[in-house]
């Protein structure tokens, strides 16, 4: 059988194991792997090449000190510092939905939200009368999918997307470089929470006092607090000195988590409860389909298939909505990194078919695969918040659509801008 036909069947197997949720996406994209082997598609190097990869190299790294930063009280400090200085409802909500993207574009996003949650739960035991936990529960989720836009840590579909483009020959992107999409988007999203979309939030009557919160970070001494910070602040400045010191990525988050784990700021056992290990097999597991997509021109195939829909010339901005939204629609009910390692290899393919700029597609689906904001099912963030909200589906739906078409209208025009197709 055709290696193209094999990779395609496999491809739309994928997707169907990802929308019914039937096995999770850990499992799915580990199956994803196995059939590319057991049909010969792949060897069995391939196969396995994925866990070796400086994509998830980099992942674990930075998941490890940026755990131990949480582990340390990091944020419950600057939280409580933020919220001293802050009162009334709607501004307790925006000082909370900064924090969270500020934190989450370099921590991650469930981490962060896991931080947040008692801040507020807090706050409304404090004040039971004047602050409500659904009021401020699904801005904090909001916030941590927002903030991963920021950086290229930020969210692991934008490691994905890098390590795409860096296989293909296009190079790194700069640790900041998404920003010039990520800030734009993440200015509009406080703006439109403070003055709209405050108000579209439910106020779910959940009682504060059914959760019980408790305190972190004091166990840790003050001079491994101080150690964590700097090896976090080093690390950073590695990453996004990438393209002056030479140092790749995945090294300077190797060597932090090195550093956080010999300094015993966190135990070894601590450091990897913090990894999130379904993500981790996630990239691993759906890489070698990248990789396979690209080698045997099944991604030209379905390229040449869009291209076709679209007209023989298609306007590069007309191509890129149009990817963007699909990927938006399908990362609100699957992961956001397979939804990004499923049409990365795509856009790639189209963008050199078109002989159009490949970077500009391939970071707007990065982008559109991290816009999981009007259900509950895609995103983990909005899956932890549901509870201690008392959220409904259709209560996700009422905020989420706006900002999904806010950040659809802005990713287009600040792609166009900053990365020209020509």
């Amino acid at each position: 059988m055709d290696p193209r036909l094999i990779v395609m069947l496999i491809l739309a197997g994928a997707v169907l194991l990802f929308l019914s949720n039937r096995v999770s996406a850990a499992v799915t994209a580990l199956l994803v792997s196995t059939a590319l082997y057991v049909t010969g598609v792949i060897d069995a190097g391939e196969m396995v090449a994925g866990f070796s990869n400086s994509a998830v190299i980099l992942t674990m790294g930075m998941l490890i000190i940026s755990g131990a930063m949480l582990s340390c009280g990091f944020a419950d400090i600057l939280g409580g510092f933020v919220l001293k200085f802050v009162k009334g409802e709607r501004n307790v909500m925006t000082a909370l939905v900064v924090l969270g993207i500020f934190l989450s574009a370099f921590m991650s996003a469930i981490g962060t939200v896991s931080v947040l949650i008692p801040l507020c739960i807090g706050v409304c035991q404090r004040e039971p009368g004047n602050y409500r936990l659904g009021k401020l529960a699904m801005p904090c989720s909001i916030a941590c999918s927002t903030g991963g836009m920021l950086t290229l840590i930020g969210k692991p579909p934008n490691i994905t997307a890098n390590q795409i483009l860096i296989e293909n020959g296009y190079g790194s992107m700069g640790f900041f470089e998404l920003a010039k999409v990520g800030l734009p988007i993440a200015v509009i999203f406080i703006l439109f929470m403070h003055f709209w979309g405050y108000k579209l939030i439910p106020d779910t009557g959940i009682d504060p006092f059914s959760f019980s919160i408790t305190s972190r970070g004091t166990e840790i001494k003050k001079w491994k607090k101080a150690v964590c910070i700097v090896i976090f602040l080093g690390t950073v400045i590695s990453l996004a000195m990438e393209n002056v010191t030479g140092i790749p990525s995945h090294v300077s988050a190797f060597v932090g988590a090195a550093a956080v784990l010999a300094a015993n700021i966190v135990s070894d056992r601590e450091a990897f409860k913090r990894i999130e290990w379904r993500s981790i097999f996630l990239i691993a597991g759906m890489l070698p389909l990248a990789r396979a997509m690209v080698s045997t021109k099944a991604a030209d195939s379905i390229a040449g298939f869009i291209i076709d829909l679209l007209g023989e010339h298609p306007s590069p901005v007309i191509l890129t909505g149009v990817l963007f939204l699909i990927v938006t629609v399908l990362t609100e009910f699957m992961s956001n990194v397979a939804a990004c390692t499923l049409f990365a290899p795509i856009g790639l393919a189209v963008a050199q078919g078109l002989s159009i700029n490949p970077v500009s597609v391939v970071l707007a689906i990065a982008i559109a695969s991290g816009c999981s904001f009007a259900t509950p099912v895609g995103n983990p963030v909005s899956t932890y918040v549901m509870g201690y909200g008392g959220y409904r589906f259709r209560d996700y739906m009422k905020v989420g659509l706006w900002l999904n078409i806010i950040s659809w209208l802005i990713g287009v025009a600040m792609i166009s801008v900053f990365w020209p197709y020509y």
